[in-house]
């Protein structure tokens, strides 16, 4: 190429010789390789240095093939940065009489430069390998076609650059507002930078810098202003850090706990009056995450520079985990004030019951399978309390489980009775137990309680009333039940009627139910805990069958004797 000359190496089956060079501008070295013997295929690597032009410096450049690349142009000792912003000429390179050349030229480019590229003809940008991918922005690989190409590149030192990526994490509690400020900074070249923010009426707690032992972090607190002094290591080097500021600003709500919020950014400046270039600030996230038990309704009217970022993958964001979704805005203008204006309420928890009980009516007792489905909003839970017959009070009696995906996944939980302040009272016959969860719950949570209650001697033709006592969910501010049905099921000949009238026949089973018995559904007055039936055994319902008998009589000089065996199948308490 121009301006390029070629560095007499020993080559490993060629020999080289180098024209005479005129010295003319623009012309490059014509360089004649000569193979030992004849091959059908060469791989020749020439060596090539840029030459000195009038302000030291130089260049060192390789071909593989058809293609070159050039090394890293040392310019330590340039320091008129004018005199380098000139266009160097990189094309040229070709073998003469051949066919057809193709190839590609490979350009690393150390830190600390940029280079313009300029290219004309048959010539095309390509991918740069990942070897030489860890050069600056400026490497580069282009692939040529032909001869009828050039390349040129204005080769100029990169200015001293800081660039921030903010993104502010606003957690809303009951009582305060945190808010994590984490400044994403990717720096180049050495240098001190001065930046300030502004973080009137909050309280700062701690600044965190995330780096190697290179950069340095100074802050300080002015008034109201946040100071930050950055000190990057030394020139041709660029890294990145992480700045993360924790302060926390009070949360006033009155005495029905509504209040209003509002939030500003603070986007770090540069410091007036310091002579410092290359800061610049990107556009900022905003996320504001409430507790699961407060509301924040936005003023869309009063959204100072912010607008709704939905393409914010926020999910790979270090957040605390919450029911709710948060709310994720962008800066649209880094160069004005931006705040969050809204509404903020503080919700109690609130937890809505379904239960769904399954009563299997045997010949002496009524064994149910409660289940209890949970949804628990605004506030996680770790006890729960149910009120249940005092007859069941004894654990082995009762047992309470929590339903995970499969049959063998549910949990035994423990339980407590409860016992009574002074003054307050059970209804007689009933009493409260505390579940533990065993951690603090929230969303959906299903429970299935197990237990089976005792039920009089039917005899057959006969009817009898039967009163049921269910466990339920302890209503109270926070706790509604929402629906009550239960399903009966009987392996003997009852007749079944409910005399109940806090109860009515539901629609059929839904999937996954029992199938085959009478499903009946409490009415609006869902807090009834009983249920009273009418059993009737007909007498035509009984049946006995023998199915097999075996009789043995043996006779000896003494008497005789007999022995028989008998499988009866029966339905019939009393066998005659």
């Amino acid at each position: 190429p121009t301006n390029f000359e070629v560095v007499n190496t020993p080559l490993r089956g060629f020999r080289m010789s180098v024209e005479a060079d005129d010295e003319q501008t623009g012309v490059g070295q014509r360089v004649l390789v000569v193979s030992n013997q004849p091959v059908e295929e060469a791989n020749v690597r020439l060596e090539a240095r840029y030459r000195k032009p009038p302000v030291d410096s130089e260049d060192k450049g390789s071909g593989d093939n058809s293609s070159t690349s050039v090394d890293n142009m040392d310019v330590a000792d340039m320091t008129a940065v004018e005199r380098l912003r000139s266009a160097i000429d990189f094309g040229g390179f070709q073998v003469e009489e051949s066919v057809r050349q193709n190839g590609t030229i490979d350009f690393v480019v150390d830190d600390g430069w940029t280079v313009a590229w300029e290219t004309r003809g048959d010539i095309r940008r390509g991918t740069l390998p990942p070897d030489l991918i860890d050069g600056s922005d400026s490497s580069a690989r282009f692939e040529l076609f032909s001869n009828a190409n050039s390349i040129s590149g204005t080769l100029e030192p990169q200015s001293t650059e800081l660039r921030i990526r903010p993104r502010f994490v606003y957690q809303v509690r009951q009582n305060e507002v945190l808010l994590e400020s984490q400044l994403v900074c990717q720096y180049q070249g050495a240098g001190r930078r001065m930046l300030k923010a502004d973080y009137a009426g909050w309280s700062v707690d701690q600044v965190i810098l995330e780096s190697d032992e290179l950069v340095t972090l100074d802050d300080q607190i002015n008034g109201d202003e946040l100071q930050l002094a950055i000190q990057t290591p030394q020139a041709l080097t660029r890294g990145q850090f992480t700045i993360r500021i924790r302060s926390r600003l009070p949360l006033q709500l009155d005495e029905s706990g509504v209040g209003l919020l509002d939030l500003p950014c603070p986007i770090p400046t540069a410091i007036s009056g310091q002579i410092q270039t290359g800061i610049q600030v990107q556009p900022s996230n905003v996320v504001l995450l409430p507790d699961d038990n407060i509301e924040v309704v936005p003023d869309p009217t009063a959204l100072g520079g912010l607008v709704r970022d939905g393409s914010s993958d926020y999910q790979q964001w270090e957040l605390p985990e919450r029911d709710q979704q948060p709310l994720v805005y962008l800066v649209s203008d880094v160069g004005t004030a931006s705040r969050f204006l809204g509404a903020v309420k503080l919700n109690s928890r609130q937890m809505l019951v379904v239960s769904k009980a399954t009563i299997s009516l045997q010949e002496r007792e009524a064994q149910f399978r409660h289940r209890l489905e949970y949804n628990i909003a605004y506030a996680p839970i770790r006890h729960l309390t149910l009120d249940i017959p005092e007859v069941l009070a004894d654990p082995k009696k009762l047992q309470v489980y929590m339903v995970g995906a499969d049959t063998d996944q549910n949990r035994l939980l423990p339980w407590n009775q409860v016992v009574l302040a002074d003054g307050e009272t059970a209804p007689t016959g009933r009493t409260r137990i505390e579940v533990d969860l065993l951690a603090d719950q929230t969303g959906n949570l299903d429970l299935l309680v197990q237990y089976s209650e005792q039920l009089p001697l039917i005899q057959t033709d006969a009817t009898s009333d039967v009163n049921l006592e269910m466990v339920l969910p302890a209503l109270n501010d926070e706790t509604t039940l929402v629906s009550h049905q239960l399903t009966l099921l009987t392996t003997l000949d009852f007749d079944v009627e409910s005399t109940d009238a806090n109860w009515q026949p539901g629609a059929a089973q839904e999937e996954g139910e029992a199938v085959g018995g009478t499903l009946l559904v409490a009415n609006s007055d869902t807090g009834n805990v009983g249920l009273s039936l009418k059993l009737r055994k007909d007498i035509q319902s009984s049946n006995s069958t023998i199915h097999r008998m075996w009789l043995q009589t043996v006779i000896t000089e003494q008497g005789r004797r007999e022995r028989a065996a008998i499988e009866l199948h029966t339905n019939d308490s009393i066998i005659r």
